[in-house]
C-alpha cells in the first residue's frame, strides 16, 4: 500500500530510490533532514514499498534503475523541490535555502573535484572547462512551465546519452539553457 497525504505542502523534499540498500540509504537520509527541517515535507519515490515512517509520502517508481532521479524529479509534487541524493546527511535546517528560488530557476550543487578530466566529457555540445559540471545529488528548483521542460528534456538527453552518469547531460542542459541557476557551495 502506498502512504499518501491528503493535501501535500508547496515544498518539500524528493528522494529517489531503487532497492533495499538505497532505500535504507534514503531512510537514514530522511530521518538526517527531519531532525533538522521538521516542518519540510518529505516525498520518496521508489520501486519497494516503504512503511519505515522516515517519509510523509511514497510515490511508485515504474521503471526503476540506478538513476531513477531524473524521472521522480519531473514528478515532483511541490511548487518548490529539494531533491537529495539518497547518501546525503543533512547537519543543518535547510529551509533558508529556499529563498535562493526567488532569484533563481533552479540552484544546483557543483562536483568538487571538477577539474578531473572524468567531469568534461561531452554528450553534444563542447562546453568550456570552466563551466563546472553540477553535481546531481543536490538540486532545488521550482516548479514553473520552463523548470517542468527544462527537467524534461534533461530526462530525454539522459536517456539519448545512455550514460550512467546525468551530470554530463545536466552540465550541458544548463550551458544551452535560458534557465537561471545558482551554484550552491559545496557543504
Amino acid at each position: 500500500m502506498i502512504k499518501e497525504t491528503p493535501s501535500t505542502p508547496t515544498r518539500g523534499v524528493i528522494y529517489a530510490a531503487t532497492g533495499e540498500a538505497y532505500l535504507e540509504t534514503a531512510r537514514r537520509s530522511a530521518r538526517s533532514m527531519r531532525k533538522h527541517n521538521p516542518d519540510l515535507h518529505i516525498t520518496l519515490f521508489s520501486d519497494i514499498v516503504d512503511t519505515s515512517g522516515a517519509f510523509d509520502q511514497t510515490k511508485r517508481l515504474t521503471e526503476a534503475h540506478t538513476r531513477s532521479k531524473v524521472d521522480a524529479i519531473c514528478k515532483t509534487p511541490y511548487d518548490e523541490t529539494l531533491y537529495l541524493d539518497c547518501d546525503t546527511i543533512i547537519r543543518t535546517d535547510l529551509t533558508h535555502m529556499f529563498a535562493l528560488l526567488e532569484r533563481f530557476d533552479i540552484a544546483i550543487a557543483s562536483v568538487v573535484m571538477w577539474e578531473n578530466k572524468s567531469h568534461r566529457k561531452t554528450w553534444k555540445t563542447k562546453v568550456p572547462d570552466a563551466f563546472v559540471e553540477p553535481n546531481t545529488g543536490v538540486i532545488l528548483y521550482k516548479s514553473t512551465g520552463k523548470m517542468a521542460q527544462f527537467l524534461q528534456d534533461w530526462k530525454a538527453a539522459f536517456y539519448d546519452f545512455d550514460y550512467f552518469n546525468d551530470q554530463v547531460t545536466m552540465r550541458e542542459m544548463l550551458w544551452t539553457s535560458a534557465v537561471q541557476y545558482y551554484v550552491l557551495p559545496q557543504q
